[in-house]
């Protein structure tokens, strides 16, 4: 009898044993807790949810960052965070990469922090621009002397022009815009010097003066012709000689007019002005 009292004694000992399969089960009974046992039938008070903004998918202990971020670190660009780590901020990396800069994309070739535009010629960062008289682009179009933008001087030509200057006044001389130099001097020439206003001089033909054989020297804005034979001019008027001109629409007149008579003196001469 002593026997079967301690076999069932080690029976009922075994079936309450915590590793007993058929032993009641003990876990969290709360069915919207993470860590909810269905099979528990008591609560052994280990129960746990999630905190706002959490899953049961987080640690058991996680929180959320000022970011809004669960389990977060409070690091910019995160949750509600901006760049510069601000909850509910506003500030974004520019195109530079700075937070909160103002770099843009801009310029005619689209690149970050550019201000570059379009010229007149329609090259992105081009230097063509309005430009002459007739303000076009890339022109270097001047007036000429007739006030004409792009003119060859031609408009403006004188009365005299084509003339042989017999027509003007005595004593006057007149230059044309083909530089021919008009003149009506009623006595014998020795010898010419003047100054070429406007443009530059660089020799001479023609006329009563290559006629006579005269010796032309010209340079810069001066005009020179002698003769080292002693010719004179004897004709009164006509085509004085015929000046090669660098510019000739610049040619405005001629000045310090020298004109050498054959006793050792000068001539008063003038410049003629319509």
């Amino acid at each position: 009898m002593k026997k079967y009292l301690i076999i069932a004694l080690s029976l009922l000992i075994y079936t309450c044993s915590d590793d007993d399969p058929a032993a009641p089960v003990s876990g969290c009974m709360t069915d919207t807790a993470c860590n909810y046992n269905v099979a528990a039938v008591t609560d052994d008070g280990s129960c746990w949810e999630a905190a706002a903004g959490c899953s049961c998918s987080d640690a058991e202990d996680a929180t959320i960052d000022t970011c809004g971020v669960c389990d977060g670190d409070d690091l910019p660009n995160t949750g509600t965070c901006d760049c510069a780590g601000t909850p509910a901020g506003t500030a974004v990396v520019d195109c530079a990469g700075v937070c909160g800069g103002d770099a843009v994309v801009g310029g005619c070739d689209n690149v970050c922090g550019s201000t570059l535009v379009d010229d007149c010629a329609g090259t992105c960062g081009g230097s063509a621009v309005l430009s002459g008289c007739d303000m076009l682009c890339g022109s270097t179009a001047v007036e000429d002397a007739c006030g004409v933008c792009g003119g060859d001087g031609s408009s403006c030509a004188s009365s005299f022009d084509g003339a042989d200057g017999c027509t003007l006044p005595e004593n006057t001389v007149y230059v044309v815009a083909n530089g021919d130099v008009l003149y009506n001097i009623p006595e014998d020439i020795s010898g010419l010097q003047w100054t070429v206003d406007g443009t530059a001089v660089s020799g001479g033909s023609g006329g009563t003066a290559g006629a006579a054989g005269y010796t032309i020297s010209a340079g810069g804005s001066t005009f020179l012709a002698f003769s080292f034979s002693g010719a004179v001019i004897s004709d009164d008027c006509g085509v004085l000689v015929n000046m090669t001109l660098t510019d000739y629409s610049a040619l405005t007149g001629l000045s310090d007019l020298v004109i050498a008579n054959t006793v050792g003196g000068s001539t008063s001469v003038t410049y003629y002005t319509e």
